[in-house]
């Protein structure tokens, strides 16, 4: 989306086209408990929303995956840290 707007250098015109800007909601990350039926649509949005940006560093990319996991999932993760 764009808009234009116009405006007049002595005999010249100027056209300039500027993006709109909408202020959307925060996205708020989606919550896993290891359900099987919900690992898709988790899995999916979590990859785009946080493991394909590239400003992320890999230690919050782990650290947003830990906040969004809830009851057994969450307690898997952190069997699985200790057993390195």
């Amino acid at each position: 989306m764009s808009s234009t707007s116009e405006s007049s250098v002595g005999d010249q015109q100027i056209i300039v086209n500027q993006p709109i800007t909408i202020k959307l909601s925060d996205v708020e990350m989606p919550k896993f408990d290891d359900s099987y039926n919900k690992w898709i649509s988790f899995r999916e949005l979590l990859e785009s929303l946080i493991d394909a940006d590239i400003s992320l560093l890999a230690v919050k990319k782990l650290y947003y995956l830990r906040l969004a996991l809830i009851g057994d999932a969450a307690i898997v993760i952190n069997i699985r840290d200790y057993r390195r």
